[in-house]
């Protein structure tokens, strides 16, 4: 059978670019909304994100009442190098996780509802709406949510840009209660460095034993890595598989 797409719809021209998209339901009321990372002048100025409601249609009508998030009260600085949302304290509200350039993992709590998700002032609006979960020493350049210490919460993975000495790819396990407040553990065996960038991370089950893997895309060298789950919150990296014309 066949599939066609309809015609784009255009959101929105913005001012400044967008280097990084997700979708989640900020507001939880079943449509997902758009979730945008910014360019921002540098790294010394606030990151920004911006925030796109879903009404539900199919028109310009839709995501065109944005909602410009600046991260001013975290302190947290330059571009957003990538996003990601789910519900992180499970009060039913998808919540955003977001790389920023000044090396900072970063979680913001939704509002929630349909008015008070809308209004910049009620994102940071009090330090327990917020948390830097990490900061990673370099530009976090990827990241990836999902279940790797085999509780009901997501954690986090993050590929970073390299310098000498430091580990390009690191996880962090969700605490569990109050993640907005608690630290958020390393996952010690996740730790690796590789000497190159970690360009891209994702989190899922490779080889179908019910506990979520991580592999990862090694800049340079045409190789992804692999870190398998044992089960027992303890991973084992396997070897790198070199990904040539061959291959594909």
């Amino acid at each position: 059978s066949s599939s066609t797409f309809d015609d784009p719809v255009h959101v929105e021209a913005v001012s400044a670019d967008i280097l990084t998209l997700a979708v989640g339901d900020l507001d939880g009321d079943g449509d997902d909304d758009l979730i945008a990372g910014m360019d921002v002048a540098g790294t010394s100025t606030d990151s920004v994100i911006t925030i796109y409601k879903n009404t539900n249609q199919y028109s310009t009508v839709n995501f065109d009442n944005p909602v410009t998030i600046v991260l001013d009260s975290s302190s947290v600085d330059g571009d957003i190098l990538d996003i990601a949302s789910y519900d992180i304290d499970g009060d039913g509200n998808d919540d955003i996780v977001a790389a920023a350039q000044d090396d900072n993992i970063i979680i913001l709590k939704s509002p929630g509802g349909s008015t008070d998700t809308w209004v910049d002032s009620n994102w940071e609006s009090a330090t327990s709406n917020w948390q830097i979960v990490a900061d990673v020493d370099e530009d976090p350049l990827a990241i990836d949510v999902g279940n790797l210490a085999g509780s009901s919460d997501k954690d986090i993975a993050v590929g970073t840009d390299t310098q000498p000495g430091s580990d390009e790819m690191r996880a962090y396990e969700h605490p569990g209660t109050s993640p907005f407040s608690s630290s958020w553990t390393a996952i010690s065996d996740l730790t690796r460095g590789s000497s190159v960038p970690v360009t891209d991370v994702t989190i899922g089950d490779f080889d179908d034993d019910g506990d979520n893997d991580v592999a990862y895309v090694v800049t340079d060298t045409d190789n992804v890595g692999f870190s398998r789950n044992n089960g027992d919150n303890t991973f084992t990296h396997m070897s790198n598989k070199e990904m040539t014309d061959e291959n594909f």
